[in-house]
């Protein structure tokens, strides 16, 4: 269990140069529970509350689960979920906005040792988000309260964000200190404006345009005795 209480504070990091303002008081509490790490199989997870920076309720989910039969295999799953309410974030020159946002943060991990020279790794992670703007804010010309004013009619500040990397990688050691490395690469990192969509559709869709899918040969060989 642990509980964090933050007093009433300013900030000038948030408004990205545009000024400083109060956020009020909040408090973090989670509540945690892990089984047996040495175990074949082990699993937890964790609650967790968080007040946000101009009121609201936010609140986490974690969970994880690992799989470990022998010293040569491993795998874990893990999955955390953020739901929050009145996230803040800078908008334009000296406007700020809260969100309602839901989080996901799913990834898998396997890892097996082919033999003591040879070794498979797969790593998936994603970070998915899909926010819908609440209230509208200008940061005061004096240090102070934000001041409460009207949304622009024309602005939808409503937004998704997805990221994906993905690597599988392959590695054979030849001889002490000289490995050959065959890694597959592929990320993405995409955001814009929300539309209806379910997080499934916002990952195809990013996975679908990737920054980065390479292929790699790597060899590392160390000369002389």
């Amino acid at each position: 269990m642990r509980f964090s209480h933050f007093l009433g504070s300013y900030d000038d990091l948030n408004s990205f140069g545009n000024g400083t303002y109060r956020i009020e008081d909040r408090s973090h509490l989670s509540l945690g529970w892990g089984s047996d790490r040495s175990k074949e199989l082990s699993f937890g997870g964790s609650l967790g509350y968080m007040g946000e920076d101009m009121g609201g309720d936010s609140y986490t989910y974690r969970a994880y689960l690992s799989w470990r039969p022998d010293d040569r295999l491993a795998f874990d799953l893990m999955l955390s979920a953020l739901d929050r309410d009145g996230w803040l974030l800078h908008q334009d020159g000296s406007y700020m906005a809260t969100f309602s946002a839901d989080q996901v943060l799913p990834g898998i991990s396997l890892e097996y040792f082919i033999s003591a020279k040879q070794q498979l790794k797969f790593v998936l992670q994603w970070v998915g988000i899909k926010a819908r703007g609440k209230d509208y804010y200008q940061i005061p010309e004096m240090t102070g309260d934000l001041i409460s004013v009207a949304k622009p009619d024309a602005a939808n500040h409503d937004f998704s964000v997805s990221q994906v990397s993905m690597q599988a990688r392959y590695r054979w050691e030849i001889a002490p200190l000289s490995d050959l490395y065959l890694v597959y690469t592929r990320q993405s990192d995409m955001a814009g404006l929300l539309d209806d969509e379910d997080f499934s559709e916002i990952f195809k869709r990013s996975y679908r345009q990737p920054v980065t899918d390479a292929l790699v040969l790597k060899l590392r060989y160390r000369f002389g005795s």
